[in-house]
């Protein structure tokens, strides 16, 4: 019997490549291996299980019909694994070809060296398994099985996690095959260009939750994000094909970006909210300095972004036939004028009454209307332009559809500056945010490197979860979502702070944790410290703290027991 069993799964109308695939496996140096070639429409991984199921060798090697295999892939491969008696499988790398054999790139290993990989730190690195590099030791395989309820396309990276999580893994770097990259694969017509491109965010959240306090933080960081993109690109797809057949066009103009924190927070979320029908869009219109006018997707959103200039060419083009003006603050006023067969004007403040948009005056007291003389003496604004501007409104406002104020006070305030405009209060609901229980609160101060013990802390943060941790320290974009870190519930991004706040900033928490790796002298926790602030510290270099540098373990119990104390 052969020590290797090497399969080939394909289907009907897949041969092209198959005859090369076939010779390069045969002209392995390694020579101990039966070739099996299985040719049916079933889903490969029905197959692949049938194979395992069937092997009667110690290794099994899954292979795809349109790569090519290098001599020596069998030979290092079987070796790799023989020196390594509890490794469940192996993998390498490639070279990328075209479909006409060309090499294009190389896929290199981005793994520290090492003789074996375990659950834990795959978790942090699991989406750079290359398939169909895998040999597979079928004696410690056992009942583990591929399954598209894992993963569905990507069911293959959830095998990987569930072979890890009981043994550990060989990874060579060599690049041992050549990955083929082509218009007819499987993976181009059926997964990039559709929405299953994000099964591997499912296989992700299956791997690691079969250990969840041995995941990394860097997993569940990366399951935040994907899903993140996910959902944002989903809707983008929805609100297009919704572009494509809508038979209205709505535009709700704003002074400011979707995200930002006043009313672009709530022009958004009515945008998103007209957008979930299935009739008409709404576009969110904001003023951009430049000449050039930008389609994009932003808070959820399809933006406009245009120059003030611009606004009338932008209706020619889109038609809407409503248009909604929610703050004119960076808009001339006579954009109000733009024909349309539906125009309403929401007043969020009482800018339209001063020329330069104060809702206090120079002695800081509430304004109660405009005024020549008295802008003048506010805001050095010249007399004929207040007036101009009044002029201007008085003009422009019968010519709406509907005024609305955001309260009374608004409300009273314009219908004395206009008097006879018929004005209604509309109070916009807040838009949804997530509920979190409160929290005993940790702080970190410093910068987010491994050395500062960050790793270490943010794997112990997925076992405390009724506690909050406050990273005082820029973190890079790709890990956040807002204010919060991808993938958890329990931390949040404060950002990089000055020392000199340090003393305000305490105020904040109700103890803090300085877990680094190395310290040369500690300044950080002796500061905290001599602020009255309880501090968990590593014991490492010029710190004299309990817990052994990156033990989560310890690191997690000890910060349990300080939120136990403090509840």
């Amino acid at each position: 019997m052969s020590r290797v069993t090497a399969s080939i799964v394909t289907y009907p109308g897949g041969e092209k490549y198959l005859q090369e695939a076939i010779d390069s496996i045969n002209d392995q140096t390694y020579k101990d291996f039966e070739l099996i070639v299985v040719n049916d429409d079933r889903n490969t991984t029905l197959k692949w299980n049938e194979l395992i199921d069937n092997c009667k060798s110690e290794y099994l090697w899954l292979f795809h019909h349109d790569d090519v295999a290098l001599p020596s892939f069998l030979e290092k491969m079987v070796a790799a694994l023989d020196a390594q008696p509890t490794a469940a499988a192996a993998f390498c790398y490639d070279y990328v070809i075209d479909g006409n054999g060309n090499r294009i790139r190389e896929t290199n290993c981005p793994l520290p060296p090492r003789p074996l990989y375990e659950y834990k730190e795959m978790t942090a690195y699991g989406g750079i398994l290359r398939c169909p590099s895998v040999v597979l030791r079928v004696p410690l395989i056992g009942d583990l099985r591929f399954n598209l309820e894992e993963g569905n396309t990507a069911n293959d990276l959830a095998m990987w996690f569930k072979i890890l999580s009981r043994h550990p893994i060989v990874v060579l770097p060599d690049k041992l095959y050549l990955y083929r990259e082509h218009e007819d694969s499987d993976t181009r017509k059926n997964v990039l260009t559709s929405d299953k491109i994000w099964d591997g965010v499912v296989a992700w959240d299956f791997g690691l939750k079969l250990k969840p306090h041995e995941s990394s933080w860097q997993g569940w960081a990366s399951v935040g994000r994907m899903n993140n993109q996910r959902e944002r690109v989903q809707d983008e797809i929805r609100v297009k094909r919704l572009s494509e057949v809508a038979g209205k066009i709505n535009f709700c103009v704003a002074h400011e970006a979707p995200e930002n924190a006043g009313t672009g927070v709530l022009v958004a979320d009515r945008v998103r909210g007209f957008n979930r029908g299935d009739e008409e869009i709404t576009y969110y219109v904001c003023p951009v300095p430049g000449n050039s006018v930008a389609l994009g997707w932003e808070g959820g959103c399809p933006v406009i972004k245009c120059p003030p200039e611009a606004f009338g060419a932008v209706v020619d083009k889109y038609k809407p036939k409503l248009i909604e003006f929610h703050h004119t603050l960076r808009w001339p006023i006579e954009i109000l004028a733009t024909p349309a067969p539906c125009k309403k004007l929401y007043l969020h403040d009482s800018h339209l009454w001063c020329a330069r948009w104060h809702m206090v005056d120079r002695d800081y007291k509430v304004c109660d209307g405009p005024g020549a003389d008295k802008c003048a003496a506010c805001a050095g604004i010249p007399a004929l332009e207040v007036s101009s501007q009044k002029e201007i409104l008085e003009k422009l406002l019968p010519g709406l559809d509907g005024i609305y104020a955001n309260s009374e006070y608004t409300a009273g305030m314009a219908s004395r500056v206009f008097p006879g405009v018929n004005i209604e209060v509309h109070e916009f609901p807040i838009p949804e945010l997530p509920v979190y229980r409160k929290r005993v609160r940790i702080g970190y101060f410093g910068g987010f490197y491994p050395v500062k013990g960050v790793d270490t802390l943010l794997d112990a943060m997925i076992r405390v979860k009724w506690a909050q941790l406050l990273l005082f320290c820029d973190v890079p974009p790709d890990f956040t979502n807002g204010r919060r870190l991808n993938g958890f519930d329990n931390v949040m991004v404060m950002g990089r702070y000055n020392r000199s706040d340090l003393p305000y900033l305490t105020n904040l928490v109700d103890f803090a944790v300085v877990p680094s790796v190395n310290e040369s002298y500690g300044l950080v926790g002796r500061e905290l410290e001599m602020l009255g602030v309880h501090c968990i510290k590593t014991h490492t270099g010029g710190q004299t703290g309990t817990i052994p540098p990156g033990d989560v373990d310890a690191l997690a119990r000890e910060i349990q027991e300080a939120v136990d104390a403090w509840a």
